[in-house]
């Protein structure tokens, strides 16, 4: 496919523009500008996909300076004085190099084209970790999402799915620690059969291989991109994804933060209409390079502008809040202080506050997290495709950005802040935000009423909602009301003749799925709904 062609055509670009520095320091190198480049925007198809392109027009979004490639010049010049290039970002306009010539360096500002640079240190990143309980849960078996249910109709995930939104066309960039066994899992194989992973990079080791390195990414693709029914569906199983690797679980440096950077640009070349990341920058092994909380403010840290500026390029960003809520930062990490990233929170399946969860706002007051899903106890694959219970936001971000690939699918007109506002809107204390939850856990069925130009106020005043209709074999019933009594639901041929028949008392579901109705004939059907002394009546379509 053109897509995948594209995406090889950039990793030859990636190749020529790297060279291996492993063991020497790094330092980032900024430039002044652009100047003697070989690229123009007049051309963007050098060096953006159609796709990319395409998801620009769609949303009237410019080129500008910040899509064309760093000026080839003062790459060249730089090598010519002995340093190693390791990755270069033209959303920020600057390379990281690797040397050992602390002379050099010391001069390198006097180029009359560099701004200024910087050493990267070691440093105390935490990848959101993984917690898990002791025992394995793989021997239990559930119908359709079966362990994964609670996690989606949770967010009401259920929803966007049965009206067959479901990801088909969206494409996620995981930027990660690795993918270890990707390639091989079984709870992977309706992704690789689909051929649904568009690419992979890893970007510490400079090649195409992501799949013996760590297994974070794994857990994390595996809560979006898993679909085995009855055992463990994803929120976004038929999305396809690009595989990217930016973080070193093994050694921690500063560098990884700019790998991050150059991912992310790179997923925008190719054509990405989402970023999850599951990483989280604080303190350093070399205190005085430490983020302080006053770094969470959006524009220090060159994470949280490169998530910025991949928002402005279209695409819709979702990072985890951070694991340090129990711990002495307790704050957001980077790049969840991103303006218009939506960093994720965590809470339990009954919807607390997950006491590990990273809490806001941010340094310069701004509502952090955006919202909180599951991230307590939810259900995450190991390398063994065993099912395993797992803390961490690491899981409510990709859990939240499935779904929201699900719900951009439904209204691809809508930009990306559109949808964000939506979702945002949809949580359950939007009305009053807090530096927990900020504006709370988010309704998928809520945000796509929003995104229909359906009021809250009227949204508030639905009694039930019957879907899909038209339907082949199910129907399902959501009922908005708070306390129900003696509730029956009744199918009947537009003659009377009744074809299936519910009743429940005492504590009733709010979701009802009707699964019986796969032998009907074609045609119209009268669907009662009985409760609390009101009779409401709708028409359905057999197809």
């Amino acid at each position: 496919m053109m897509i995948a062609k594209f995406f090889y055509g950039l990793l030859f670009y990636f190749f020529l523009s790297q060279i291996y520095g492993q063991s020497l320091p790094r330092y980032w190198i900024a430039f002044t500008d652009k100047q003697y480049n070989t690229y123009s925007l007049a051309q963007p198809q050098q060096f953006l996909s159609q796709r990319a392109l395409n998801r620009r027009a769609n949303y009237g979004i410019d080129l500008d300076s910040t899509d064309l490639p760093v000026s080839s010049f003062y790459i060249d010049s730089l090598r010519s004085l002995g340093l190693q290039i390791i990755n270069t970002s033209k959303w920020l306009n600057g390379v990281t190099v690797a040397t050992s010539d602390t002379v050099l360096m010391d001069t390198i500002d006097n180029l009359n084209f560099v701004a200024y640079h910087q050493k990267t240190k070691p440093l105390l990143l935490k990848i959101n970790n993984i917690e898990r309980s002791n025992k394995s849960l793989s021997a239990i078996r559930a119908t359709d999402y079966g362990l994964g249910t609670s996690q989606i109709t949770m967010l009401r995930g259920n929803f966007l799915h049965q009206l067959g939104y479901r990801g088909e066309g969206m494409l996620i960039a995981v930027l990660d620690a690795g993918f270890y066994n990707v390639n091989q899992m079984h709870l992977f194989d309706s992704l690789r059969n689909d051929n649904r992973i568009i690419g992979t990079y890893d970007f510490v080791e400079n090649d195409t291989n992501v799949y013996d390195d760590h297994s974070h990414g794994m857990s994390v693709l595996s809560t979006m991109a898993t679909n085995d029914p009855g055992y463990f569906i994803g929120t976004a199983p038929k999305a396809s994804f690009l595989l990217l690797r930016t973080e070193d679980a093994n050694t921690e440096y500063l560098i990884e933060e700019d790998n991050w950077v150059v991912a992310a640009e790179y997923a925008d070349s190719v054509g990405a209409d989402l970023i999850n990341t599951s990483l989280g920058y604080t303190v350093f092994d070399d205190t005085l390079q430490n983020h302080t909380y006053a770094d969470m403010n959006g524009i220090t840290s060159r994470i949280a502008l490169a998530a910025d500026m991949a928002f402005e390029k279209g695409i819709f960003v979702v990072c985890s809040a951070g694991n340090s809520g129990d711990d002495p930062w307790h704050y957001i990490s980077t790049p969840a202080d991103a303006f218009n990233a939506l960093s994720v929170g965590a809470v339990d399946l009954s919807g607390n506050y997950a006491n590990f969860s990273s809490t806001g706002p941010s340094a310069d007051g701004r509502i952090k997290p955006n919202v909180a899903s599951p991230g307590a106890d939810v259900m995450v694959a190991f390398t063994n495709d065993s099912i395993y219970s797992g803390n961490g936001t690491s899981f409510s971000s990709p859990i939240t950005c499935g779904l929201l690939a699900c719900l951009w699918q439904a209204f691809p007109d809508k930009t990306n802040n559109e949808i964000k506002e939506a979702i945002e809107q949809s949580a359950s204390q939007y009305e009053h935000p807090d530096s927990l939850l900020g504006y709370g856990i988010p309704d998928f069925e809520k945000a796509f009423f929003i995104l229909s130009g359906i009021t809250i106020q009227e949204i508030d005043e639905i009694k039930f909602l019957l879907y899909p209709n038209p339907f082949r074999n199910e129907l399902s019933i959501d009922i908005f009301v708070q306390n129900i009594n003696n509730l029956e639901i009744t199918v009947s041929t537009l003659l009377g003749k009744r074809v299936y028949h519910y009743s429940a008392q005492g504590n009733i579901l709010k979701t009802i799925n009707i699964t019986e109705l796969n032998n009907l004939q074609k045609g119209v059907y009268l669907v009662e709904i009985r409760f609390n002394n009101n009779i409401y009546q709708r028409k359905v379509i057999k197809l």
